[in-house]
C-alpha cells in the first residue's frame, strides 16, 4: 500500500493533466481523495486548493507537452 503522501503526489499529477479527472475531482474531491488513500489530513487540505491555479498550470503544462512534441517533429513530418 502506498502512503498518503505519495497518494497525494500521485493525485496532484494527475489532476495536473487529465481534465476529466480535474472535473469528476472538483465535484467530489473528498470521495475521489478517498479512493486514491488520502488521509483525513491530506483530505481537509484538499478544502484549500486554489483551482484557478490549478487550472493555469494544468494548461500551462499541456501548451508546454504540446510545444515540446512539436520540436521534436521533423519539418518534413508536418501533414
Amino acid at each position: 500500500m502506498r502512503s498518503s503522501d505519495q497518494a497525494c503526489e500521485d493525485l496532484l499529477a494527475r489532476l495536473f493533466t487529465d481534465a476529466e479527472f480535474r472535473a469528476r475531482f472538483n465535484e467530489d474531491p473528498q470521495g475521489v481523495g478517498r479512493d486514491f488513500g488520502l488521509d483525513d489530513a491530506a483530505l481537509a487540505s484538499l478544502e484549500n486548493l486554489d483551482w484557478v491555479g490549478l487550472e493555469l498550470a494544468s494548461r500551462s503544462y499541456a501548451h508546454k507537452l504540446e510545444t515540446s512534441a512539436n520540436r521534436k517533429r521533423k519539418w518534413w513530418s508536418f501533414s
